[in-house]
């Protein structure tokens, strides 16, 4: 894992490799803040000890199995309160990565991955704020590939949908690909093509479901994404606003 095929010009061109660590996240940021760190900089794992999700909740996964990544990205343009805009790189690419293996692929806002409704990715970006803007971003991603047991009923991986095995290095060099070409997609100011194809395949877009929000279960039907991030949903006639923590999916 400490070299990869990746067709880029600098999304992991440099790749630190280490069998078991914390968490890739911590240790990309270390890297970030020192001096002539590289952007695209990839760190990845056999083993993360310590993963966190997108609410603080833990990420599980099996030694060796899986893909567990964080790569350096310094968006030194972008606004801080443009942040979701990266949430629209990472997802796009593990979804343009993931198409080419299976169908049914959606994402789930803010950004975990799923396949016929069960989670197969989960993505956690933190940022470094300077000035008002974004001097670093470290974009960790967890994907399923060869695990076949869960403790979580509503997790997958790609060997649990297809039977097959696969070889992590060369799914890490497409995701590589895909993530450089959205980030570029990014720093070209091409935002509106990337939200669009985000909203095109987010979970439940459009089509009415439930939700649980302080506590009340209700039905809406998620409208889009406002640009802090919020997740839109209609209840009742009108149109509510939801951050990170505020709303959950029940299905």
């Amino acid at each position: 894992m400490d070299k990869i095929l990746a067709k880029t010009l600098f999304v992991g061109q440099n790749i630190q490799y280490m069998p078991e660590c914390h968490s890739t996240n911590d240790i990309a940021a270390a890297i970030a803040k020192t001096k002539g760190s590289w952007e695209g900089t990839v760190v990845v794992t056999d083993h993360q000890i310590n993963g966190r999700g997108q609410r603080g909740n833990d990420w599980q996964s099996a030694k060796g199995a899986n893909l567990t990544f964080s790569v350096i990205l310094n968006p030194s343009a972008l606004s801080a309160a443009d942040h979701f805009h990266l949430h629209y790189v990472a997802s796009l690419a593990v979804f343009n990565t993931l198409k080419a293996y299976i169908k049914e692929v959606k994402i789930k806002w803010p950004n975990d991955i799923l396949v016929k409704g069960k989670k197969i990715c989960g993505i956690l970006i933190e940022n470094s704020i300077s000035k008002r803007h974004i001097e670093n971003s470290i974009v960790g991603i967890g994907l399923n590939v060869n695990q076949d047991i869960f403790h979580y009923d509503r997790a997958t991986s790609l060997k649990d949908l297809t039977g097959l095995d696969y070889r992590r290095e060369e799914i890490l060099a497409v995701l590589c690909e895909q993530l450089e070409a959205a980030y570029l997609c990014l720093r070209r100011g091409e935002v509106a093509a990337l939200k669009s194809q985000y909203l095109k395949n987010l979970f439940q877009y459009k089509q009415p479901a439930m939700y649980e929000a302080h506590g009340e279960a209700f039905s809406g039907s998620i409208e889009g994404v406002d640009e802090h991030g919020r997740l839109m949903i209609e209840r009742a006639g009108a149109v509510q606003y939801y951050d990170f923590k505020e709303v959950s999916f029940l299905y």
